[in-house]
């Protein structure tokens, strides 16, 4: 049995074959066997193998032409050698490449495959390859692209045995990277760093050109190689990542936003050296976003669904290569958190009860500080705000001007129980008149306004180029003000798709549990968890004021939905979020009776009314019935195309022209 299987395919090679033959042939380490595969060439390359009289070549024809990968196996089929090493055609070994790798290998039993660097020459010039050669560089480089030179290839005939080194031919054109995306799973991959190989460059070459279908073929492998080693990534998210990787390096904003994110997890997970990390920022350009926009909602007023429906509509705005920011406004009524002013006025007046009040008020901000900065980290991390703050409308007249302005989701025009629907700052008055300016899911919170407010709203909405709002009540509300052409769409959250929100939800609880997450009828939803639990033998988890809540920021929030068994809820985005993770859950009534209409809005558009319950009987009764998601989510998806389709025509809006 010979040491090595030297496996080389051809086609129609007769140019340069008589070179790479012979610099095989005159290797210092002479056990080999030298299976060469004419893959149907149809000029002279028979004639000039078979004039070798040399034992060592095993010489084989194919039929018709099977391409590299299929003719590399048929190679590999026959291959006896303890180690195989590849060869190209065109290219030229030196004499003393097999003797150097096979004691390289020999040496280190852990390596699997062993490649080297290469001079790279055509008919003027040579440059020599500088590929990483420990193994952990040559993992960390792979993720952008190959760090094997292919006809430089030493492999152990074990990985062939375990059915590992086998190329395939779905990735012809790149089935030699492919190839090294799985067996760096398994096996350690090195370089020698010496050139074992004149790499020759030439016009017969086949290009691998960067056309869309080959960037979309070379993104689908990205996304399987990425995901398999623990780098969780959407199809988008590839492509995103692949065209650095096939040398475009100008990005959009999101998309460095995503790129950026990709490779710190690689650094994170694999600890690649700085400098990996360094150039490669350093080599990406931010083009300039075609349109600029403002976004002014609550943003910071510590409610999970208010900071991630900011989140969400920036990011969806960026997606579009909109240059979004939220607008950093921060109107005195906005948060009373940690304000130890915020009390009665009977309070303010008694220098007794005032201080009473304030040890009330320590007593309850104490436990709320993890959250306080788990929020400020947020968005610090994922919100794109302006660099100043706002606490007025007249402030926000100095805003360096934009292309569009969008106000919403949330409460924003909430008139009857909060200050902010009387704020005409929610209504875009600082923005120049010359702007576009857009509603975006606006939530009046209830289905009734302040009638005090009712010209007022009326008149700020006037100069509003569209309008839409997030629940029917608003629809209804707007119509009586004689407010038209007003459209019903999606809350912002459901404008991203769930593995976005995922890489927001990291943290993982083992143990199943039903978490109740619910802002009153506690007592109802304490009965309905503790019977599932009992059903199921889960844990109960109570996401409550006064508990687990007053810890929690908005990632804590997402894994709690992303990770529970059963829902039981009153919330309005616990039920979207559980929508979008695709959780059984079910819905307890809220005490605020008006404030029922956003659960019944979503329960509607996703056809699930009946998870909305009155009594413990009626889960006891429908407990077996689950959500069927794949009906659910064509329902959903319909609904967010459109809503998806009204924003893309804000953004392609020009003053002047209908919306």
């Amino acid at each position: 049995m010979p040491k090595i299987s030297v496996i080389m395919p051809v086609y129609n090679g007769e140019k340069y074959l008589r070179e790479a033959i012979d610099s095989i042939l005159n290797q210092t380490f002479s056990d080999f066997e030298f299976i060469i595969i004419n893959d149907d060439s149809k000029d002279s390359t028979e004639e000039i193998i078979k004039s070798y009289d040399d034992n060592r070549i095993v010489y084989l024809k194919n039929e018709q032409n099977l391409g590299v990968a299929g003719t590399l196996n048929r190679g590999l089929d026959i291959a006896k050698g303890e180690y195989i090493a590849r060869m190209d055609a065109d290219d030229i070994s030196m004499p003393q490449r097999f003797e150097k790798q096979v004691a390289y290998l020999d040496k280190n039993q852990d390596v699997g495959v062993l490649g080297s660097n290469v001079i790279v020459f055509t008919e003027t010039e040579e440059n020599k390859t500088e590929f990483p050669c420990n193994e952990k560089d040559v993992r960390i480089h792979l993720f952008i692209n190959s760090q094997l030179a292919h006809p430089t290839v030493m492999t152990r005939r074990s990985l062939v045995e375990d059915g590992i080194y086998r190329y395939d031919s779905t990735w012809e054109g790149r089935e030699d990277y492919e190839l090294w995306t799985r067996i760096v799973q398994k096996s350690k991959i090195c370089n020698l760093s010496e050139p074992l190989l004149r790499y020759r460059k030439h016009s017969l070459q086949v290009t691998k050109k960067t056309d869309g279908h080959k960037l979309e073929k070379h993104a689908v492998l990205k996304h399987k190689f990425l995901n398999e080693m623990g780098i969780c990534v959407s199809l988008d998210e590839a492509r995103i990542f692949s065209k650095y990787c096939v040398g475009i390096k100008e990005y959009t904003a999101y998309e460095f936003k995503v790129f950026s994110r990709i490779i710190d997890e690689i650094d994170k997970k694999y600890q690649a050296p700085s400098r990996f990390i360094k150039n490669i920022k350093k080599n990406v350009s931010i083009k300039k976003a075609d349109k600029s926009a403002y976004i002014i909602t609550c943003h910071d007023v510590y409610n999970y669904g208010a900071s991630l429906q900011a989140y969400a509509l920036q990011t969806f705005l960026e997606k579009r290569e909109v240059d979004a920011r939220i607008i950093d406004y921060q109107a005195p009524y906005l948060s009373k958190l940690f304000d130890f002013n915020d009390m009665p006025e009977k309070c303010k007046k008694n220098l007794v009860l005032k201080w009473l009040f304030r040890c009330h008020l320590l007593n309850v901000y104490i436990p709320a500080i993890p959250k306080y900065f788990r929020y400020k980290k947020f968005n610090k991390k994922y919100l794109k705000l302006t660099s100043e703050k706002f606490i007025n409308n007249e402030q926000l007249r100095m805003l360096k001007p934009a292309d569009m302005y969008f106000c919403g989701s949330d409460q924003i025009w909430n008139s009857y129980n909060y200050p902010c629907g009387k704020d005409p700052a929610f209504f875009l008055d600082f923005a120049p008149s010359n702007a576009s300016k857009f509603s975006y899911a606006a939530s009046f919170g209830s289905n009734r306004i302040d009638e005090d407010y009712s010209e007022f709203i009326k008149e700020k909405l006037s100069s509003f180029d569209a309008i839409s709002v997030r629940e029917k009540s608003g629809q209804a509300i707007l119509e009586s003000l004689n407010v038209s052409d007003v459209e019903f769409v999606v809350d912002p959250v459901f404008l991203l798709p769930q593995n976005e929100w995922s890489k927001l939800a990291r943290k993982k609880i083992e143990k199943p549990y039903v978490l109740i997450y619910a802002f009153n009828n506690m007592e109802k939803a304490r009965e309905i968890a503790k019977h599932i639990a009992f059903q199921n033998d889960f844990e109960i988890k109570e996401f409550a004021y006064g508990k687990s809540e007053y810890s929690s920021g908005p990632c804590e929030f997402l894994y709690l939905i992303k990770n529970a068994q059963y829902v039981v809820t009153n919330s309005f985005h616990a039920i979207a979020f559980s929508l979008i993770f695709e959780k059984q859950f079910w819905v307890v009534d809220r005490a605020e009776k008006e404030l029922s209409e956003r659960l019944d809005n979503i329960l509607e558009i996703a056809n699930l009314m009946e998870r909305k319950i009155a009594t413990l009987e009626d889960v006891i009764n429908r407990y077996s019935d689950k959500i069927n998601y794949s009906k659910v989510n064509i329902l959903i998806e319909d609904f967010v195309n459109t809503s998806k389709s009204y924003i893309e025509r804000c953004i392609e809006f020009e003053k002047g022209k209908d919306c």
